[in-house]
């Protein structure tokens, strides 16, 4: 017993350390709501603290674990139902994402001012590449409406 007490440890490390990564469509969504020309659309609370980051559960589904986090907390995410009820003013529908062992994309929509005369929507393409084991954004394609 005390021979497999040394493997059981080492696997018990493993398993935390492997917890602790993102996985790669976690990363990827990271990349999405980091996005550079997205960051000035976030609405924010009368006390000007940023509004968390919505996720429409349409036509993608995540699971509500998902180890992302803008502005400190992990995203709120809401059927089309709630998004529409709830009168959000800004969220992310995602279409696509894929990531492979070195390459991959992601494809998703972001509407801000939604509550607003002047409603906006950001239509965004991005190839994505894995560089020494973190996804980087080699090319975008951006369609503010």
């Amino acid at each position: 017993m005390k021979r497999f007490l040394p493997i059981i440890a080492l696997m018990t490390i493993a398993l935390c350390v492997k917890g602790q990564e993102l996985t790669d469509q976690e990363a990827i969504i990271q990349q999405c709501i980091d996005l550079p020309e997205l960051q000035h659309h976030f609405p924010r609370e009368s006390n000007e603290n940023f509004i968390p980051v919505h996720i429409m559960q349409y036509p993608m589904q995540f699971d509500e674990a998902l180890n992302v986090k803008k502005f400190g907390v992990s995203p709120v995410f809401m059927s089309r139902e709630e998004i529409y009820d709830n009168n959000v003013d800004a969220y992310f529908l995602f279409k696509e994402i894929d990531g492979s062992d070195n390459g991959g994309w992601a494809n998703f929509s972001f509407y801000y001012n939604y509550n607003s005369e002047k409603q906006h929507v950001m239509h965004v393409s991005l190839e994505l590449e894995k560089i020494k084991g973190k996804w980087v954004i080699i090319n975008s394609d951006i369609q503010n409406f």
